[in-house]
């Protein structure tokens, strides 16, 4: 069946988008590409929806380290456009600054309830 069509509700993608590979093979580019590609069939098939994303440890440039802040501001452009996208979303003021700390953010959907979306890797790194 095709999902084509708006869903009632926000949606969650959760991390590791890239294959869980050794060191050795470790192509963040890559993994940059997997991550917008599912982002990107996520708001194909679900338009009007949001789509909070968050990070997973296999989403990293590398094993056990903390990105660089050009690697958050790839993340951050591929993540931002579905979380936004449905105008029951809000997000603070200063959510990009957030984001580009850490790779974490909240959103707030139709007042209802708020999006925590953590970015745990800091911790493991």
């Amino acid at each position: 069946s095709h999902l084509n069509g708006p869903a009632d509700g926000p949606l969650i993608m959760l991390g590791d988008a890239a294959l869980h590979q050794n060191e050795q093979s470790w192509d963040y580019k890559k993994t940059l590409e997997s991550m917008r590609y599912l982002s990107d069939q996520f708001q194909s098939f679900f338009p009007t929806t949001s789509v909070f994303s968050v990070i997973g440890n296999n989403d990293l440039p590398a094993h056990n380290t903390v990105p660089d802040i050009g690697w958050y501001t790839t993340v951050l452009q591929i993540f931002e456009p579905g979380i936004t996208r449905d105008p029951r979303v809000s997000v603070p003021a200063n959510f990009q600054e957030i984001f580009m700390y850490g790779g974490y953010y909240s959103a707030k959907f139709d007042n209802k309830f708020t999006v925590k979306a953590l970015n745990t890797n800091l911790y493991s790194a």
